[in-house]
């Protein structure tokens, strides 16, 4: 994990922890996670927006995407493209995370940019459900490395008509020259980029979309939201350029809330400290410990909850 971090730049020297309050919720792990932030009928579509969840049958004549183009940035540490579940202490709580590095930054407010994805129904029920084209593959119109990108993204709804070629629409262009109608909504839904035949550890499949007539894949970690919260990763040290020296045996401690990208703080330890021995932001205010501060946003969801480490 430090590995991935180091790589961070803009560090702010010296902040201080003083009464952070951050909230977190375990509930909707699943696809989709929760469906707080969606009309009754938007959540009710929400858990067949992809389809069947492979890359749709569409076809792969305009070839893959160069992961290493794209950047797949801070992710792409993990050993054969595998995402494994790591732990971190949430209010003296074990809970399991995955790192899908910091390929989002923040935005001048502190929040959680946006980005657009497409996604093609056939219309809208009574009550607003999407009805999703099974199969069809979402549109994107950045990656990480791009202008614009985040990981976390607003879903807009293409309406197609009765006997709309499928394979017709394969860039954010060929969208806006079909002339088909789109709907936005607020649907929010962290889909990380990553390499091909990528795995995680919590399941997810991956599924491929349409970048700019290239094919890319991601993860689909559920509902999220705009507003971070705060991680503090446990450090023997931070140098000069404000890389930290790793400190085994202590976990990652969060606060709660109700999504999956964290503010990245780092706790600089002396050699007296007892590793694992903090477990609840109440114990780390305790502690005394100096907290410094960062610019780096890390998307973190929580995929599992435990008793113990």
């Amino acid at each position: 994990m430090l590995g991935r971090l180091e790589a961070v730049v803009g560090v702010a020297a010296g902040s201080m922890l003083s009464g952070v309050v951050v909230l977190v919720v375990l509930a909707g792990l699943g696809v989709f996670g929760t469906t707080s932030n969606l009309g009754s009928g938007e959540a009710a579509g929400a858990a067949s927006l992809y389809g069947s969840g492979d890359d749709g049958g569409a076809s792969d004549d305009y070839g893959s995407v160069d992961d290493g183009e794209y950047g797949y940035g801070d992710s792409s540490e993990a050993s054969s493209a595998d995402y494994a579940i790591e732990r971190a202490w949430r209010d003296g709580v074990s809970v399991g995370y995955v790192d899908f590095g910091t390929d989002t930054p923040l935005d001048a407010g502190g929040q959680v940019p946006l980005a657009p994805i497409w996604a093609f129904v056939s219309g809208f029920d009574d009550d607003g459900t999407p009805q999703m084209i099974e199969g069809h593959r979402t549109i994107l119109h950045v990656l990480p490395g791009d202008a614009g990108y985040s990981d976390l993204w607003v879903v807009e709804f293409v309406v197609v008509p009765e006997g709309y070629d499928s394979e017709s629409i394969h860039s954010l262009a060929d969208l806006e020259a079909s002339g088909l109608e789109v709907v936005p909504s607020e649907m929010l839904v962290n889909c990380p980029m990553v390499p091909e035949g990528a795995t995680v550890e919590s399941g997810q499949p991956v599924h491929a979309t349409w970048y700019r007539e290239e094919t890319a894949h991601y993860f689909d970690m559920g509902l999220s939201t705009t507003t971070p919260g705060d991680a503090y990763v446990f450090v023997a040290s931070l140098n000069d350029a404000g890389e930290p020296t790793e400190l085994v045996g202590q976990p990652v401690l969060s606060g709660e809330l109700d999504g999956d990208f964290w503010r990245l703080h780092y706790v600089v330890v002396g050699g007296e400290f007892g590793a694992n021995s903090i477990r609840s932001l109440a114990e780390l205010e305790a502690s005394g410990l100096a907290v410094t501060s960062t610019e780096a946003l890390l998307n973190w969801p929580v995929v599992e909850a435990s008793s113990t480490p």
